[in-house]
């Protein structure tokens, strides 16, 4: 099994807990399709931020909630 191109299991986001509009940063070691989706408290995902091709890199997504 192939390593993933990407991991980041704790990006940084900016408020904790989210109220409104919240910033994630990540970062994407190389070239890559990323997915990134909003789990609540229980596992379950809640939304999708992005899934799209990216370059090497740090990002800023924002969320709107």
């Amino acid at each position: 099994m192939s390593e993933p191109s990407v991991q980041n299991l704790a990006p940084v986001v900016v408020p904790n807990p989210v109220t409104g509009i919240g910033r994630i940063d990540y970062t994407v070691s190389r070239a890559a399709q990323v997915h990134l989706d909003i789990v609540d408290v229980y596992g379950a995902v809640v939304g999708t931020v992005l899934d799209a091709p990216m370059a090497a890199g740090h990002y800023t997504a924002q969320l709107d909630v």
